[in-house]
């Protein structure tokens, strides 16, 4: 039988794994699969199907994708047609009118009833377990558990103070939450390098005991990860053999979406719930994923707890890439033919669509290997990644025919220190260039001049403090001019900045912010420049984090500058922080390769020198996987806690600097296939560690193979400031409208109140009272007077009215004067 799932025929199994390469359309296969289902079981409900994925915003657009599946073929079974060529429309327009009017009937339940189904998070999952155990999921925070492990590992060292050697608290506490987050990875030490006995049992014991101690007091206050332990003692400690049948009872399928992101602890607790055999073996299991984008290492994700229970179970491929261009398919499959991504994970070739043989571009081959001398950093790297983009971009390169523009391109990078200098190259270039995921808004210089904003607040009669935010964009002072002396303009802006306070401690972050950007001279200040919207998108993300940090109440600039401080410790790789981009206008597109996973884009840059050799994770717990030809005691997944008493075993250097390489080809696999007409590869040929010549096929990297070319990046044209082609006006002649058959009314008479209470709408909640003026859209009043900010500036030479008061009052007053008067009198001035 072949191996490639067969969206009509496969049966839904427990134990089936879908592997779907990038571009073959996982998310609709799964889609696909449940719409099959629900249509062809009339026992069936939607509420039945649990789908659980990596993050909330892969569990929203699934949710999405699925119900407007549901809708599609409802539809398409109902007008009697299967235009796109749907493989379950067509497979399940085949049955009688009988079944397919039954198909019909049970799809629309399922459209009534969507609103039970759960598509969501493996912490939601585990949620819904622990509730049903009758236990709470009340949830302390994250700052909670990281100070419970502080605590109870100071405590348990201040114990033993008197003893030698003094064991590294900070390296302890390191290694005590890794084992939190990851309780099924053992403990090891390599007692070749660890020659103390005595400092070894000692340094297990109480690595052990600290773990114990943190569970102990994690169970009373938990934190949002260690809902996945609690779920996972639930399943495999007995107490729960009661919420497991009624789980059990609740869903009948359980589908993993990315399930190569899991780690051993979740596939327990999915086994726990659908075993493959056995009495309890009622459900079914279908794991979705693609191993050769197991990319989360940092996160936790464990590639090996994928390939394990995927031998355990039935494997189906797709094979057909939606996605790119046929010529870019073809170059890619040539590229990485005989690939490996790690132990058990080969490159799978895809197919090109019937229809999608012919490339889109112009002026560029569909797939090219930059080859690059002389690079050996990221400053040349920059260089040449900017230079590309700006060649790309010089009007001989067409996609569709036209011209490549700015928003067409993507830039992906594996460091947020490469994405800024391609950024800021860029827009020397003048070239219009946006980034996302490049780096953490914590560590922006924002992020900075707000922490010296808060500060001035805190004591705002410290001149220091004072002049100190005076130099930030906020005022725009410089240090150099005189008014910083003047004792008349310090004393002005301390006023201000008393107003802001006074608005913090009332009115909270949301609302100073407000303020802040209500000030035409701060705004201006802020806005100023190239990377004046850089710096209003990190001001709204730091003002977004604080807001939720403080709760959304008052609090005083102490309290902000606190909150402001705990951010600085999230780990710059959680989504949290991840810098937003700051513009949606045409601009070429910079991003990582962790975030664009999942996308795609028309024209995308590589930019990496992919070193391995370089990999260094002398600041990370070392965690691994120990073979049994390492000749250990143990093997599998292990932390080497002889990192803690600087004794690490050479056997996990090796093996870390394996591992480092296997998730650079798979990050490299994910970059070059997120193009859809045109992938550029960009090869340091200097760099003597890259991963490049192990991982492509050497055919391909000489130029032997047609499908991919390789450009001498010596012979790319020197970069030149981008000009954004002329758009040609339209010449259409004018045409006589065609008369509708019936003429609707599309206008109504009101007034301004009568246009914002349309657009309240009707509520059901009780009534609130609300004051004079709480009609106003934008905010354009000052918060400290309640008059219109003198500042603020309309385009217009002056506003005689501005400082008028708003509400209802004045609102009737104004509707009298323009009912009264005639504005094109020629004497108007006058009267």
């Amino acid at each position: 039988m072949s191996d490639v799932l067969n969206l009509q025929t496969q049966p839904l199994d427990n134990g089936l794994f879908v592997e779907a390469s990038a571009g073959t359309g996982k998310t609709f296969s799964v889609a696909a699969l449940i719409v099959r289902a629900i249509a062809t079981d009339e026992s069936l409900s939607i509420s039945e199907i649990l789908v659980t994925t990596f993050t909330r915003n892969a569990a929203a657009e699934l949710r999405d994708r699925v119900r407007r599946r549901l809708v599609h073929t409802a539809k398409a079974l109902r007008d009697g047609n299967n235009p796109d060529g749907d493989a379950i429309v067509e497979m399940l327009q085949r049955g009688s009118t009988f079944d397919i009017r039954e198909s019909i009937n049970r799809i629309t339940r399922a459209i009534i009833e969507f609103d039970t189904a759960t598509i969501s998070t493996i912490h939601s999952v585990c949620t819904k377990i622990i509730a049903l155990a009758g236990e709470t999921t009340a949830l302390a925070g994250e700052d909670d558990q990281a100070r419970i492990i502080a605590e109870v590992v100071n405590d348990a060292l201040v114990a033993q103070s008197t003893r030698t050697p003094v064991i590294d608290e900070e390296l302890l506490v390191a290694v005590v939450a890794k084992k939190i987050g990851e309780p099924l990875t053992g403990m090891w030490i390599d007692t070749q390098v660890a020659t103390d006995s005595e400092l070894v049992q000692r340094l297990q014991k109480l690595v052990a005991h600290c773990v114990s101690q943190v569970e102990e007091k994690l169970e009373e206050h938990p934190s949002f990860d260690f809902l996945i332990r609690r779920a996972h003692t639930l399943v495999h400690g007995g107490k729960a053999a009661t919420a497991l049948r009624e789980f059990r009872r609740k869903y009948r399928y359980l589908i993993v979406d990315e399930a190569q992101d899991t780690d051993s602890q979740q596939w327990e607790i999915f086994r726990g719930i659908f075993p493959i055999e056995g009495e309890q073996a009622t459900g079914t299991l279908i794991a979705v994923g693609d191993p050769k984008q197991s990319i989360y290492k940092f996160r936790g994700a464990d590639i090996d707890a994928y390939t394990r229970e995927r031998a355990k179970g039935v494997v189906r491929t797709l094979r057909t890439n939606y996605r790119s261009d046929g010529p870019v398919i073809d170059g890619l499959n040539a590229l990485f033919d005989g690939a490996t991504f790690g132990e058990d994970i080969s490159y799978v070739n895809v197919n090109v669509p019937k229809d999608n043989h012919e490339s889109a571009v112009v002026g560029v081959e569909p797939v090219e290997v930059v080859t690059l001398s002389e690079v050996t950093n990221n400053s040349d790297l920059a260089d040449a990644a900017s230079s590309r983009v700006a060649q790309l971009l010089n009007g001989t390169t067409l996609l569709h025919g036209n011209p490549i523009v700015p928003k067409d391109i993507v830039v992906l990078v594996k460091s947020g220190a490469v994405g800024s200098r391609v950024e800021r190259n860029l827009r020397r270039l003048s070239i219009p260039a946006v980034s996302t995921g490049t780096a953490s808004v914590m560590q922006s210089e924002t992020a900075e001049h707000f922490r010296v904003l808060l500060r001035a607040l805190e004591r705002f009669a410290d001149a220091s403090r004072v002049r100190h935010v005076l130099g930030t964009p906020f005022f725009g002072v410089p240090l150099t001019s005189r008014a910083i002396l003047d004792d008349n303009f310090i004393s002005h802006i301390q006023e201000q900045l008393s107003d802001w306070a006074t608005i913090l401690r009332r009115s909270g972050v949301a609302a100073l912010s407000a303020t802040v950007l209500s000030d035409a001279d701060t705004i201006a200040m802020l806005s100023a420049g190239l990377g004046g919207e850089r710096r209003l998108t990190d001001f709204s993300h730091l003002t977004d984090l604080l807001f939720a940090e403080t709760g959304g109440a008052g609090c005083s600039p102490t309290q902000a500058l606190e909150a402001l401080a705990e951010l600085h410790l999230v780990n710059p790789t959680s989504e949290t922080v991840s810098r937003r981009v700051e513009s949606d206008s045409d601009a070429v597109q910079i991003m990582t390769i962790h975030v664009a996973k999942g996308l795609e884009f028309p024209v995308v840059v590589v930019a990496d020198l992919w070193h391995g050799a370089l990999f260094n994770g002398g600041n990370e717990v070392p965690v691994f996987r120990l073979r049994q030809e390492d000749s250990q005691v143990v093997s599998g997944r292990v932390v080497d806690i002889g990192w803690v008493i600087g004794a690490e075993s050479p056997i996990g250097g090796v093996r870390r600097l394996e591992e480092a390489c296997e998730e650079y080809s798979r990050l490299l696999y994910v970059a070059a296939t997120r193009a859809k007409h045109h992938v550029s590869i960009l090869h340091a040929l200097d760099v003597s560690d890259s991963i490049v010549p192990q991982l492509f096929d050497a055919d391909a990297l000489a130029g032997k193979n047609p499908s991919v070319t390789v450009v001498d990046g010596a012979t790319l044209p020197t970069a030149r400031s981008y000009k954004a082609p002329e758009i040609a006006a339209s010449t259409h002649a004018p045409g006589t409208a065609t008369m509708p058959e019936a003429v609707i009314q599309t206008y109504r008479r009101t007034s301004f109140t009568g246009i914002t209470d349309k657009q309240k709408g009707d509520s059901s909640h009780a009534h609130m009272e609300t004051q004079s003026g709480g009609e106003e859209g934008e905010r354009i009043f000052s918060r400290v007077t309640g008059y219109a900010a003198v500042s603020v500036e309309f385009g217009v030479p002056a506003m005689p009215l501005a400082r008028i008061p708003g509400g209802t009052h004045i609102g009737k007053i104004l509707h009298s004067v323009y009912e009264l008067i005639d504005p094109a009198h020629h004497d108007l001035h006058e009267h």
